[in-house]
């Protein structure tokens, strides 16, 4: 994107996994020498530097909220809902939540759909409630165990 002399402006997309620092590094023993002076994550999977805020509108959105004012903060937060851009929702039937939600597994019984066909983790929703995240076993009864619970 730029040079500079000896100092080089560039950007990348890489995959999960890739240290931009073990780049440089290699790339400076092949050119004699090379140091990062600055990195910047500008997106992370389904998120960009669209929807960044600064810390000082955090900080300003969490008083608002301990005022009793809600709705900066709820502008700034994202839904789990978003998660289903990149793993799928199963419905699980309303007898099945309040023990889901203390961390049982999810048994094919606690389903109300069928389970969505290769994927390693499933988003678990009573209607609109969000659940789990659970990562899918297929060990028996059991169809996933959960990895984090909404409770």
């Amino acid at each position: 994107m730029e040079v500079d002399g000896k100092d080089v402006l560039f950007e990348t997309q890489v995959q999960a996994g890739t240290y931009i620092r073990k780049l440089i590094h290699d790339l400076g023993e092949k050119i004699g020498g090379a140091h990062m002076l600055e990195l910047r994550r500008t997106k992370a999977g389904i998120f960009d530097e669209s929807n960044i805020i600064n810390l000082y509108d955090f900080e300003k959105a969490v008083n608002a909220y301990k005022q009793g004012n809600e709705q900066p903060l709820r502008q700034i937060l994202i839904p789990a809902e978003i998660l289903s851009q990149v793993i799928p929702i199963v419905q699980v039937k309303k007898e099945s939540v309040k023990q889901l939600l203390t961390g049982k597994p999810l048994m094919q019984k606690d389903l109300a759909e069928d389970l969505p066909k290769n994927t390693e983790h499933l988003l678990v929703f009573y209607q609109n409630q969000f659940i789990s995240v659970s990562k899918v076993h297929n060990q028996g009864d059991i169809v996933a165990k959960p990895e984090f619970v909404f409770n």
